[in-house]
């Protein structure tokens, strides 16, 4: 998976993870300040963003991908697929939907 991560995306995100470690050795979690918890928050936010957007990026990379290889294969494996949903549809399951209580 990380050769299909940009070079600019990985450092954005690695920027940000650096700066939250910085931010987590300046100030320790024994002698935390306001100001300090702010600043850890901050950090972790940014990296928070850059992240989502990456992973954001790599399953759209995913979705396009499997995507052209299931149009790509629809006329082969269509019969496959339909062979494992006939046994799901079985009402040998014994499977009893309920409320329960702890006691």
């Amino acid at each position: 998976m990380g050769d299909k991560i940009s070079d600019n995306d990985k450092a954005t995100v690695e920027a940000d993870l650096k700066a939250l470690e910085d931010v987590l050795a300046a100030n320790p979690l024994e002698n935390i300040t306001k100001d300090g918890a702010a600043q850890i928050k901050a950090a972790q936010e940014k990296l928070m963003q850059s992240s989502q957007a990456l992973f954001t990026k790599v399953y759209e990379q995913a979705q396009g991908a499997a995507g052209a290889a299931g149009a790509a294969g629809t006329g082969e494996s269509s019969g496959t697929e339909n062979a494992g949903s006939n046994n799901s549809g079985n009402g040998d399951d014994n499977v009893v939907d309920g409320d329960f209580k702890e006691v």
